[in-house]
């Protein structure tokens, strides 16, 4: 599970022709980060194309790239984007139009060639008719012809084609995400090729059209409030402040690497979400926690009970090896309710994308949305309580699991789950995996505050999933073959954490929980306490009293641009025991991957936090950090004036670009005063430097993070706790203190 292995393509060209021109665009667009869709919107640096350069080289390349930020914005590029967002909007649109863009199996630039002499916007004379008609059908010959009639010098292609993608660097991207970052047959009716063909055929005729035209000069916009210094100033005072912390909890005597005795060990994601809850339930009792990357190393693809679809339930960085599917054993009564819920949605979502249905459907569900909306309204609690009573009820399991996840790979899961965290011995009578998602509402953003680890859904279903293997007879005598001996009274379960709203949910259906009731009443209890503590220190920081039911109302409110703060102001990813960071305030910042280098003799282990579990954080922690340092070229604007496009992305108005960041809802307290501080990401390990220098030198794309300074190294040297800074391979500088 390493960051080499993701999805991209090879290009394999055709002809010599072909190989010239989608070279000169591959280069072009190696500046072009994927863009996810809502459904499982995946934080990802905007730069990815750039980390071989030096951090603020690469910020300093592309800020001349972004039409946003360039002292004159081109009439002539402003009516190009008109023109074609309709037609990829059109194209791209994934079942939110009723009507759909015919011929589409021919391919982007074909099909809207055959269609382009119909749009009298576009095409408004017969010259622009002959025009059009000259070009190609190919989208390379387009593309070919295309930059000789604009006059595009052969040396200035790449940088040609370059400018024209980021014109529109969301619409690039999300092309990008789909042929590059998704397992794509060959020939595909989209990719950058044909992008890149109409709107450059596009750019052919509106130059007609404006012949003689003056060009209005507009104003720069304001430069971003972020500089070098300012950065590395908080990044410096930070990274010393933690560091200390970290140290000095190291060398207390009383340091151990696990707690003794604990009533139950809980299994928590990595998220910087979960840090503040697992401190407020340690502190109600004798509580063992552990932070994992929240799909628990399963890469699966997802078939929910009653989904028409599966979903890849794992991080983008992996491919699926599993199909696995749930299956429902609810009653018939429970089973009849389901299905005609789904009925009626159906009816619903058919009613509301016809043409001539929505008015009267309006008035039809009016007056039962109003009833609904007072109750939200006025009492949160009670509506969340009326959405929540059925799923409650509900029982899951898993279709043919065996035959999904052959044995042999099962056993290879549990061994890896429980090695990751170190938890290999000395098991409590119940261990708890947590998976956690996020319950809102109306908020086409919601995806971003699910689990990044299980491709932007909830993790309670690989956290039922790793807990139904745990159980197994048949893994628990290989594992004991291992030396994982498992007490026979050990009882694994999955549970999900709600962020929003701090409540966590214990999944004890199909299980017998009889022998530990007692100790799953009090652990349910503590829980409880945990939530009140845990959103009472959250709400706070929106300035209200009222904790829980703040929270609760802000889950349930469909009128509500920020229900959480989501990962606001990450800054840091700790690898080492949690006993390192128990007895600190980390104050949401720090995404805690548990780890014990004792254990992990040829570093494997740390190998695999550091390729893959820590480079999920740096997408993370980059979204967040350009979303901020410059949210008009790099955010999505605010949320008031967001439109859902073909339930793909959203734009600002009724045509923009494919808005690719974070909206200012998410980072900012208000219109003026950021929330999230713009800050590269401190790596603290706890372990031996020429461990991880041995890591690094295997793995290109580690030396490019850390040499080129997007993420800035930190060892703690357990042979005599002194920090060490990577300089380079084989050079640390020690962190004096």
């Amino acid at each position: 599970m390493n960051a080499s292995s993701t999805l991209l393509k090879p290009f394999k060209p055709k002809s010599k022709k072909s190989l010239s021109i989608r070279e000169l665009v591959r280069e072009a667009s190696a500046f072009i980060g994927p863009v996810w869709p809502l459904k499982n919107g995946i934080a990802c640096n905007p730069l990815l194309g750039l980390e071989h350069k030096e951090f603020w080289k690469a910020i300093e390349e592309t800020e001349s790239l972004f039409s946003h930020s360039k002292p004159v914005t081109s009439l002539k590029e402003e009516k190009v984007n008109r023109h074609f967002i309709k037609w990829i909007q059109a194209f791209l649109d994934q079942g939110q139009a009723t009507w759909k863009m015919p011929d589409k199996h021919l391919g982007f630039y074909r099909c809207w060639h055959l269609l382009a002499p119909y749009d009298h916007l576009l095409i408004t004379t017969d010259q622009d008719k002959n025009t059009l008609a000259s070009f190609p059908k190919d989208p390379e010959d387009a593309i070919e012809l295309g930059m000789k009639r604009l006059g595009i010098p052969n040396q200035d292609r790449v940088n040609y084609l370059r400018g024209q993608l980021f014109q529109l660097p969301g619409w690039a991207g999300y092309v990008k995400w789909q042929t590059e970052w998704q397992s794509q047959p060959a020939g595909d009716p989209m990719d950058l090729v044909q992008f890149l063909a109409v709107r450059i055929v596009i750019s052919c005729l509106v130059e007609k059209q404006m012949e003689g035209t003056t060009e209005i000069e507009k104003k720069p916009l304001n430069k971003p409030r972020w500089t070098k210094e300012t950065i590395e100033h908080e990044e410096e005072a930070y990274k010393i402040d933690l560091i200390e912390k970290l140290r000095n909890e190291a060398k207390k005597e009383s340091f151990s690497f696990r707690k003794e005795n604990p009533l139950g060990q809980l299994v928590f994601c990595i998220d910087v979400r979960s840090e503040s809850f697992r401190k407020q339930l340690e502190a109600q009792g004798c509580w063992e926690t552990f932070g994992f990357a929240g799909f628990f190393g399963i890469p699966i693809s997802l078939k929910q009970q009653g989904a028409s679809e599966k979903y890849p339930s794992c991080p983008v960085l992996l491919k699926p090896r599993h199909d696995v599917q749930e299956i429902s054993g609810d009653s018939i009564f429970l089973k009849s309710i389901s299905k005609i819920k789904s009925i009626l949605i159906g009816l619903y979502k058919d009613l509301k994308y016809q043409f001539g249905t929505p008015f009267a459907l309006a008035e039809a569900i009016g007056p039962w949305s109003g009833i609904w909306m007072a109750l939200k309204s006025w009492n949160p609690k009670t509506a969340y309580a009326l959405e929540e009573f059925h799923e409650k009820k509900r029982t899951y399991n898993f279709c043919n699991l065996e035959e999904s996840i052959p044995l042999t790979d099962q056993i290879e899961y549990a061994q890896s789950a429980l090695s990751m965290i170190g938890l290999t011995q000395d098991f409590a009578p119940i261990v708890i995996f947590s998976g956690h998602g996020a319950r809102v509402q109306n908020n086409p953003h919601a995806s971003t505050l699910n689990c990044g680890a299980c491709g932007g859904n909830a993790g309670g279903p690989n956290a039922r999933l790793i807990a139904s293997i745990l159980n197994s007879y048949p893994v628990r005598l290989a594992l004991n073959k291992r030396g994982i001996r498992i007490p026979e009274a050990t009882l694994f379960l999955g549970a999900e954490h709600d962020t929003t709203t701090d409540n966590m949910t214990l999944f004890l259906d199909r299980t017998d929980i009889s022998r530990h009731a007692n100790l799953i009443q009090k652990l349910q209890e503590d829980l409880k306490k945990a939530q009140l503590a845990n959103t009472s220190v959250r709400m706070s920081l929106f300035g209200s009293s009222k904790g829980a039911k703040e929270a609760l109302k802000k889950s349930v409110d469909w009128s509500e641009t920020r229900p959480e703060w989501g990962l606001a102001k990450n800054a840091a990813f700790v690898v080492g025991p949690r006993t390192l960071t128990e007895n600190l305030d980390l104050k949401n910042r720090c995404f805690l991957h548990s780890y014990d280098w004792r254990s992990d003799s040829d570093g494997a282990v740390l190998e695999t936090i550091l390729t893959a579990p820590m480079v999920v954080a740096e997408w993370i922690n980059t979204q967040y950090f350009f979303s901020v340092f410059n949210p008009v070229a790099f955010g999505s604007g605010s949320k008031i004036t967001h439109n859902v496009v073909g339930k793909m992305g959203v734009m600002q108005g009724n045509g923009s670009d494919l808005m690719h960041g974070l909206p200012l809802q998410s980072i900012y307290s208000n219109d003026r005063e950021p929330y999230h501080i713009p800050m590269r990401l401190l790596t603290v390990v706890l372990a031996p430097k020429t461990r991880i220098d041995t890591i690094i030198e295997k793995h290109s794309n580690l030396q490019h993070l850390f040499l080129n300074q997007w993420i800035k190294l930190v060892a703690i040297d357990p042979s005599n706790l002194k920090s060490y800074q990577f300089i380079e391979q084989g050079v640390w500088n020690e962190i004096p203190g």
